[in-house]
């Protein structure tokens, strides 16, 4: 009965979650550049320049965090690139301690959270069914009221239905949860790795496609960098279009006890913790 329960809590969930990616993949950027020559070998700079005015960028250009269709990636410092994508349509804890869960609101009562574990818990004809646990990364957080932060999922289910919203197997990736203000994020650490120089990127490519990226982009590819907006393009001219990311000033401002966690800016930083 309970593994039932959850299971169509979940199935709604997946379904949710499918036809947000969905509407986001309609409104993608990718595209194909009008060429009169295709390129087929990048391994020649000049040969691109149908695509673009090349540039010669300084190492670092793209270590930050930007804005995408289908996830925000994160260049880091270390080689590696992390991505976000936005669950709080599904996942989503309310300033008042309640949780809501794919439309679904559950009393502040089933959410239980001792400044490392962090769980909800619903009543299912008398059972105590689990529908969300997770494990906070870094210290516990003192203030149990504040859950902003970093965690490992600790409920495989959940794990596994996640893992299926952005197509891999739950054990390919590195995937947590990030909380800010209450909204959720699926955070895929370190789903792939990266070099630059100049305006030429080159992707290790196994899993480009977790982080938003077309299959192919896994050849070198170079990039144009203007007014906050990153274009990357591949050698047959498709591209993929990110905006810098920068925190709104509209956000509410972080509490005190988030502010000490060590994990609590994750969704703007990509975490140290391993």
């Amino acid at each position: 009965m309970k593994r039932s329960v959850i299971a169509a809590v979940l199935c709604i969930a997946a379904l949710s979650l499918a036809s947000c990616s969905s509407n986001k993949s309609q409104e993608s950027s990718r595209d194909y550049v009008p060429a009169e020559n295709a390129v087929t070998d990048t391994t020649e700079a000049e040969t691109e320049e149908e695509f673009h005015e090349r540039h010669d960028y300084s190492d670092g250009i793209l270590i930050g965090r930007w804005h995408g269709y289908d996830a925000d990636i994160i260049f880091q410092e270390d080689g590696n690139v992390s991505a976000s994508y936005d669950i709080s349509d599904v996942m989503l804890f309310n300033s008042d301690g309640t949780f809501m869960f794919d439309g679904t609101e559950y009393a502040k009562d089933t959410v239980e959270y001792d400044g490392k574990t962090l769980k909800v818990t619903i009543d299912d004809e008398g059972d105590k069914v689990e529908l969300l646990a997770l494990e906070r990364i870094g210290e516990p957080d003192a203030t149990a009221q504040v859950f902003d932060g970093e965690y490992n999922i600790t409920s495989e289910v959940v794990k596994d239905m996640l893992a299926g919203y952005i197509g891999c197997e739950n054990d390919d990736i590195d995937l947590r949860i990030v909380i800010k203000y209450g909204k959720c994020s699926l955070f895929a650490k370190d789903f792939t790795k990266y070099k630059q120089s100049g305006d030429t990127v080159d992707f290790d490519g196994e899993t480009l496609e977790l982080g938003g990226f077309s299959y192919n982009m896994d050849e070198p590819c170079t990039f144009v960098y203007e007014d906050n907006i990153l274009v990357i393009y591949n050698s047959e001219g498709v591209f993929e279009a990110f905006t810098r990311y920068y925190e709104s000033k509209d956000e509410p401002e972080t509490t005190e006890a988030s502010e000490t966690s060590e994990t609590s800016e994750d969704i703007d930083e990509v975490s140290e913790s391993d």
